[in-house]
């Protein structure tokens, strides 16, 4: 942070000559990509992705190799273990609860650190007269989303993990069978063990699948009327990656869209029968189509 906080000052309060030209590369380079609607695009390319990595998972259900062919690049990004990077190994056990934090409270961390940046970037350009510690973290706002609509999904899906039992026939003779945890088959379902496990679980439930989508909410509630009105407001124009691509008239759909997602690639994990699991997932992608 120290480090990134001394370049930031370097570049932004009085940049070198060789590298004046990049504050004015970056500000040409958003430009464009408002203008081109780039955006849009890239988000329905990630939910594409973060979809088609759930229907095997969840589904039994394999696509075509085609489709994973495409999404390969999108793996090495979205789908990184970044646990092993952030600790490492000989830190951390061999725990399902310890892992599920890391992975779940990184992007936590990053979202945090992009607002103290962001903040502290421009109140070194700025002036005290014109300080504003609500506008600063509202031009943080952008990014944040960005990462939140990144990670939210697959997040999500690592802490669905700790309710993914297989059953095991146990004595074939008396037909008793087991449920054993997934992602450790060493761990049997519905133990304490296992319970220690999903107790954490439901704390980062409530962070990611309900909080994620409560948060956006919240965001275009304090804004929708501006939205609706078509009025250029700061706020407004700080949460178009939620609403640019949508009529001022469904402002909301971007959260509702997320559930939808986080409906199909998490909840309905806990839906036992795979065959009303796929008519589930198929129910609510046809009742959210895309207004």
């Amino acid at each position: 942070v120290v480090f990134l906080f001394c370049v930031c000052t370097c570049i932004f309060r009085r940049p070198p000559s060789c590298i004046a030209w990049f504050p004015r590369i970056v500000r040409r380079l958003t430009t464009k990509i408002f203008r081109l609607a780039v955006m849009p695009k890239i988000k329905l390319v990630i939910s594409f992705y973060q979809s088609v990595m759930a229907v095997p998972r969840i589904y039994d259900v394999f696509l075509p190799p085609v489709y994973y062919e495409w999404i390969r690049p999108f793996m090495l990004v979205l789908n990184l273990d970044w646990s092993k990077w952030v600790i490492p190994g000989v830190c951390l056990t061999s725990s399902i609860a310890e892992r599920m934090a890391v992975i779940a409270l990184t992007p936590i961390v990053l979202m945090l650190l992009e607002v103290i940046i962001g903040v502290l970037i421009q109140i070194i350009r700025g002036t005290r007269a014109s300080f504003s510690l609500k506008t600063y973290i509202i031009n943080t706002l952008p990014v944040v989303l960005l990462t939140a609509f990144c990670f939210v999904i697959s997040v999500s899906s690592t802490v669905f993990d700790a309710w993914e039992c297989v059953e095991f026939e146990f004595d074939s003779a008396s037909g008793t069978k087991r449920s054993f945890l997934l992602p450790d088959l060493s761990i049997e379902c519905w133990t304490d063990e296992h319970r220690a496990i999903t107790n954490v679980a439901w704390i980062f439930v409530a962070v990611w699948p309900i909080g994620v989508p409560v948060f956006y909410t919240l965001v275009l509630l304090t804004t929708s009327r501006a939205i609706r009105e078509k009025r250029n407001t700061h706020l407004s124009r700080a949460t178009a990656i939620l609403h640019q691509e949508y009529e001022p008239a469904y402002w909301f759909w971007e959260p509702v869209f997320l559930l939808q997602r986080l409906l199909i690639c998490g909840f309905f994990g806990f839906v036992s029968n795979s065959s009303i699991r796929l008519l589930c997932a198929i129910f609510i992608t046809i009742l959210c189509a895309r207004p």
